[in-house]
C-alpha cells in the first residue's frame, strides 16, 4: 500500500500528529502528498487545499523557514478570497496576522545577522 492508497482524510490526521509531537519533517512529508492529492481531487481552489497550504506553513515556519512559509500563507489566502465559505474571511485575517508575524521575525533575523556581522568584522578590526 502506498501514500496515494491512504484517504485523505486518514492523512490529514497522520500529517496533525506529526506535527503536534514535534516530527516535522514527517508532518512536512505528509502535508506536501496531501496537497498534490487534494489538487487532483478538489482542484486547485478548494477550502481543503487552502487549509493544508496553511497547516504546512505553521510546519515551516516552526523550522523558521520563513519564505517557504510565506508563501503558503498567501497562496492560502489567494484560495480563501475566491470561497464561499463563511468562515474564510475569518481564516484570510488569521493567516495575515502570521504574515505580519513572519515578517517581523525577519526583520529581527536580519537586524540580529548584520549585528553580528559588525561585532565579527570589528573584532577583526582591533585584532
Amino acid at each position: 500500500m502506498s501514500i496515494a492508497d491512504i484517504p485523505i482524510s486518514e492523512l490529514q490526521q497522520m500529517a496533525a500528529e506529526a506535527q503536534q509531537s514535534g516530527n516535522l519533517a514527517q508532518a512536512k512529508s505528509i502535508y506536501i502528498c496531501l496537497i498534490a492529492a487534494i489538487k487532483l481531487k478538489d482542484g486547485p481552489m478548494s477550502d481543503r487545499l487552502a487549509n493544508n497550504f496553511y497547516q504546512l506553513a505553521e510546519v515551516y515556519g516552526e523550522e523558521n523557514n520563513y519564505a517557504g512559509a510565506q508563501t503558503l500563507y498567501e497562496r492560502a489566502i489567494e484560495v480563501w478570497q475566491q470561497s464561499p465559505d463563511p468562515e474564510a474571511a475569518k481564516r484570510i485575517k488569521d493567516a495575515t496576522k502570521r504574515l505580519h508575524i513572519l515578517s517581523e521575525l525577519e526583520i529581527g533575523r536580519a537586524l540580529r545577522q548584520e549585528r553580528k556581522n559588525n561585532g565579527a568584522s570589528g573584532r577583526q578590526d582591533v585584532a
